[in-house]
């Protein structure tokens, strides 16, 4: 969860800052070409293992901010780097 909660706060700091902005200026071509910009989490935790307890909560804690989030196996970010440290 601590990690949940961290991934939750760095998620916000794009909406409270002017980062989102400046990558809108970035993108803006592509986005009137048809492209979308959408932050979109990747958390650590899956339907197999003790994780699955934090499901419910985890989708909770994201929805209340307006952000929707990838578990595993969808959550390829956050497994392939969990995997690169946990299964040497």
């Amino acid at each position: 969860m601590t990690e949940c909660h961290l991934t939750q706060m760095l998620a916000y700091q794009f909406f409270e800052s002017d980062i989102t902005e400046k990558v809108l200026e970035l993108t803006i071509d592509h986005i009137y070409s048809g492209a979308k910009f959408l932050l979109v989490p990747h958390v650590d935790i899956g339907r197999n293992g003790e994780t699955k307890k934090f499901i419910k909560e985890v989708y909770n804690m994201f929805r209340a901010m307006g952000v929707d989030v990838k578990i595993k196996p969808d959550s390829y970010a956050a497994s392939g780097y969990a995997d690169k440290y946990s299964k040497w």
